[in-house]
């Protein structure tokens, strides 16, 4: 119980991370890479908004789903932006910071780099979340090695379904 439990609390860092990949198909004007010198051409101001905005959207959710037996949160005295910006600016902040290491070592954006790839974004979200919200050390094993396999999982079929160009 105290795994599901951890993956339901984490699970908006986890929509965090795919909005960026469903917003990047609406070309809008403020879509502009953060850099891509630094960072590669995916890394944009408008997928950080939408991660925040599907994190926050998430997060209400499960405020007003009322789970009280997997609820990790008091949503009814937490601060739900606060909650929503940890989660999603940790996730695509663990994602950043992988792209930015990427660079360095001269992996193009969308080449594999395993393992990192597939824990940046629960790295991430932890690191931000854990001084308000600390899980158990066998929750936060739990995320770290079930996370690869949903990222490959959801990978290959955004993949399937065109919205990314690469399964890997």
């Amino acid at each position: 119980m105290e795994i599901l439990k951890a993956f339901y609390f984490i699970f908006p860092a986890y929509i965090a991370n795919m909005a960026p990949v469903i917003a990047s198909r609406y070309n809008w004007p403020f879509a502009k890479a953060l850099s891509v010198k630094h960072f590669g051409k995916n890394k944009t101001y408008r997928g950080f908004i939408f991660g925040y905005i599907a994190a926050l959207l998430f997060i209400i959710a499960q405020k007003y789903a009322n789970i009280e037996y997997l609820n990790i949160i008091d949503y009814s005295q937490a601060n739900l932006f606060l909650i929503a910006f940890l989660m999603s600016f940790g996730a695509l902040g663990g994602d950043l910071l992988k792209s930015f290491l990427k660079r360095r070592k001269g992996i193009k954006p969308g080449q594999a780099w395993f393992p990192y790839d597939q824990v940046d974004l629960i790295l991430g979200a932890l690191v931000l979340t854990y001084p308000f919200y600390p899980l158990q050390a066998s929750q936060i094993i739990a995320l770290i090695l079930i996370t690869p396999a949903l990222h490959i999982l959801t990978n290959f079929i955004s993949f399937k379904l065109g919205l990314k160009d690469v399964w890997w």
